[in-house]
């Protein structure tokens, strides 16, 4: 049995559609796979600063609070009056 024109481009055509399909598959495989890899190294980040603060709990001083100096509140500042 010979296959007429209209058939072979029709099978042409879902060939054609499923490879696109299963390129596209591919892709959306390979980005979840690289995001996947992204989030084990951002957790194993995370991993080692928190070893890192732990190992060095109690040994921590934190730098001073930083002071504005400059205007007091009771002045205005930008046109726009603060209450004492």
């Amino acid at each position: 049995m010979s296959i007429t024109r209209n058939q072979a481009r029709s099978n042409s055509r879902k060939e054609e559609e499923r490879s696109k399909g299963q390129a596209r598959l591919t892709e959306e495989a390979r980005k979840r796979q690289e995001e996947i890899r992204r989030a084990e190294e951002r957790e194993a980040w995370l991993r080692e600063q928190l070893k890192l603060l732990k190992s060095a709990e109690g040994n921590f001083n934190p730098p001073p609070p930083q002071v504005a100096w400059g205007q007091s509140f009771s002045e205005q500042i930008d046109e726009t009056p603060i209450p004492p």
